[in-house]
């Protein structure tokens, strides 16, 4: 019996640290490929294609899809937004959006950015 071998295509592979959700998002509804990700990510964080991440991927991701955190009793949206010419991690839950201090967060943002060991700040 002659093994069948599958051949997948190189740029659509997940990276090892690329979340389910956002890989399901990316590829499946996005239809899109890690060169198009690569190209948005060197765009975002201002770095060469040479130079990107893992981890700067995973930024442009939720940057460009958000990323849902469950909450006690809801499913909340964490994901990067321009605000006061920075971009932070933004959720839409109440306690971030009312919060008129000068620390935007919440425990959602405060979470993923734990979880994924990335900053609460972009730049």
């Amino acid at each position: 019996m002659k093994k069948e071998t599958k051949w997948l295509e190189v740029c659509d592979l997940p990276y090892c640290d690329e979340p389910e959700e956002l890989y399901h998002k990316r590829v499946v509804i996005e239809k899109m490929r890690i060169e198009e990700l690569r190209e948005k990510a060197s765009q975002l964080l201002k770095k060469s294609l040479e130079s990107l991440t893992k981890k700067d991927y995973l930024i442009t991701e939720i940057w460009l899809f958000g990323y849902p955190v469950e909450g006690k009793h809801n499913t909340y949206w964490v994901g990067y937004k321009k605000y006061n010419g920075e971009y932070i991690l933004s959720c839409n839950c109440s306690a971030w959006i009312f919060n008129h201090n000068k620390n935007r967060t919440c425990k959602h943002t405060k979470l993923l950015a734990g979880q994924f060991e990335i900053s609460e700040k972009l730049y």
